[in-house]
């Protein structure tokens, strides 16, 4: 009897936890946003992982030592480039972006263009 007691429980308190997560409380899934028409929300721009912003911090100094004044800054703006890339922007809209955003001239876009894409953006 207790074997039968536990397994109802657990079955109860499964079925709980499933209805709980199908709630309206929740974000919506990638299907349910395609259904409702609803484009997904962008979660923000990438940002490099510890080792690849040493590496781009070091770049957009060897370019420019102004560009590292606020290093918050920086990876924050080369995070927002990097979103350019992976959306599908066109490579002048990007350097433009990044001349923009760096206060830089298009050489000097090109750049930190080519050192955001090799450090942690990909399409070296």
């Amino acid at each position: 009897m207790k074997r039968m007691t536990t397994a109802v429980l657990c079955a109860v308190i499964g079925a709980a936890a499933l209805a709980a997560c199908a709630t309206d409380d929740g974000p919506s899934t990638s299907s349910d946003s395609a259904a409702s028409g609803n484009p997904e929300p962008v979660a923000g721009p990438p940002s490099p992982e510890a080792g690849q912003q040493e590496i781009l911090l070091h770049d957009l100094e060897a370019i420019d030592p102004r560009l590292v004044a606020d290093e918050g800054r920086a990876v924050d703006d080369a995070g927002w480039v990097c979103l350019d890339v992976r959306q599908g922007a066109v490579e002048d809209e990007v350097r433009h972006d990044a001349a923009r955003r760096f206060d830089v001239t298009n050489d000097q876009a090109d750049l930190v263009v080519r050192s955001i894409k090799t450090t942690f953006c990909g399409g070296g």
